[in-house]
């Protein structure tokens, strides 16, 4: 089992630094910007839906989210960005980030990061663990906080 201590987290990326390629399962996901797909909207709310402060206008972004960018390819991290509605009071930076993906087998696969810029949805990180890198969001029947010692 990968030691969860040692989640290979990128650095946030910025917009223009590098632009996801390849012709994998990326068709749609290539042409940015595009709306969440149905699996990215599934996991953004599962992560937000817990009842924290911010949280409320958080999902409410979700609905209207636009995703900008993919940080490479393979990568299921994305930058998105929110246009309308109201910000959060939410600070710059990581939130909801205690979730993780675990693969059919039980092994942990990565750690889930949402990230807030300007009191908006700014980036979903999927920081992973695991030997390959999964080019899709875990199911969200599959995401879970880690069991103290994991």
């Amino acid at each position: 089992m990968a030691d969860l201590g040692e989640a290979r987290t990128a650095t946030r990326r910025r917009p223009g630094d590098q632009r996801a390629t390849g012709t994998t399962l990326r068709a749609v996901q290539a042409q940015t910007p595009h709306p969440l797909t149905a699996r990215q909207t599934e996991v953004l709310l599962h992560l937000l839906r817990h009842d924290r402060p911010g949280y409320d206008v958080l999902r409410r972004q979700v609905a209207q989210a636009m995703v900008t960018r993919y940080w490479f390819d393979p990568s299921a991290s994305f930058d998105m960005e929110v246009v309308a509605g109201v910000p959060t009071d939410l600070p710059d930076g990581m939130h909801a980030d205690a979730e993780w993906g675990w693969t059919p087998e039980g092994e942990p696969e990565g750690n889930l990061i949402v990230w807030v810029e300007a009191g908006r949805l700014a980036g979903l990180e999927y920081a992973v663990v695991a030997e390959e890198y999964p080019n899709e969001l875990p199911d969200v029947g599959l995401i879970r906080e880690p069991l103290p010692g994991e």
